[in-house]
């Protein structure tokens, strides 16, 4: 509770903290799916594999980070060295968090995953309906998590569910939470559609956007499934209730990020960035540099100064709405 006043604290005020607690690894940009709304192909990335001795020689290297997540724009479980990857992070105390599309190889990797040590699976899907046009559907990807929810018998890995708003997209976002509910998942986790990459798909507007959150929180409660959403609420208990009061005040109104604040993406060369959608925007390596000092950095705190006008209209992870559209 102290840890979480600190840092409620330090981003309403402002206060970045003496390096990131998040660290997110760029371990492959291969993937088996090409959704619509996914960005990987105009991100201008690198598709290729990290070599793991890379991956191993970043992961030494992140002081005082605490919560790992080994994905890029690809699917992690396409790695040859995925398993090892994750041993080697749990082994150094990191809890560790991976996102996927579900679409294993083959099942062999279920119980591979249940017993990996593995602290959080999400699983990235838009509806359990048939015939989607925009995202992506597979039953085989359901079908996995279906397979892994049971095998994990109430332990970890804890598995989330998440989908992103469309326009019209409203009975799509209740089809999610109520597969949750029937699998036996987690939480729900709701982001906002990037149109940039994706100008032909469209996201409802700041009204229906705001109808379909509520809806899906009411959904939520009325099932027993938690149902967050950066831009409406999240956690639960007395942590959510105390969200939706100061979530305005804890990026100053709409100036800064809610992500950026404790969090760095490193790409598959090593270049700790502010953001996975800036996999190119270098403030320096943490092959040859100290990631505290990357992060104290005048590049860095450049970034902080001027992140609206370099993120341009992104409000993936703002509560305001943007015109984008």
């Amino acid at each position: 509770m102290l840890e979480l006043i600190q840092e409620t604290m330090g981003r309403i005020l402002y206060n970045i903290p003496p390096s990131p607690l998040h660290a997110q690894i760029e371990i492959t940009n291969i993937c088996n799916l090409d959704c619509r709304m996914c960005p990987r192909e105009k991100l201008d990335v690198t598709q290729e594999h990290i070599p793991f001795e890379r991956m191993k020689a970043i992961v030494d290297r992140l002081n005082g980070v605490k919560i790992l997540t080994l994905t890029g724009w690809g699917e992690p479980f396409l790695h040859p060295n995925i398993f090892e990857m994750i041993r080697y992070a749990k082994q150094k105390g990191f809890w560790l968090q991976i996102t996927t599309n579900g679409v294993f190889k083959n099942d062999s990797l279920v119980p591979r995953v249940v017993e990996s040590g593995l602290d959080s699976l999400s699983f990235s899907i838009d509806s359990p309906s048939n015939g989607l046009e925009w995202g992506h559907h597979s039953n085989a990807g359901m079908e996995r998590m279906r397979q892994l929810i049971q095998a994990r018998q109430g332990k970890t890995p804890a598995v989330t569910l998440q989908a992103t708003v469309h326009k019209g997209g409203g009975e799509q976002v209740m089809e999610v939470i109520r597969l949750c509910k029937s699998v036996g998942g987690d939480r729900v986790n709701l982001g906002r559609l990037d149109t940039r990459f994706a100008p032909e798909m469209e996201r409802p507007s700041p009204r229906e956007e705001k109808r379909i959150f509520r809806k899906a929180n009411q959904l939520g409660r009325e099932l027993g499934v938690r149902v967050d959403c950066i831009q409406y609420a999240i956690s639960q208990g007395m942590e959510r209730a105390v969200y939706r009061l100061i979530k305005r005040a804890l990026h100053r109104m709409g100036r800064y990020c809610l992500k950026t604040y404790n969090y760095v993406y490193i790409n598959n060369a090593g270049d700790v960035t502010p953001c996975c959608l800036l996999p190119n925007l270098s403030m320096g390596n943490i092959l040859s540099e100290d990631l505290a000092g990357i992060w104290k950095s005048s590049d860095f705190n450049d970034f902080r100064q001027n992140q609206k006008k370099i993120c341009g209209k992104c409000d993936l992870w703002r509560i305001e709405y943007s015109d984008s559209e």
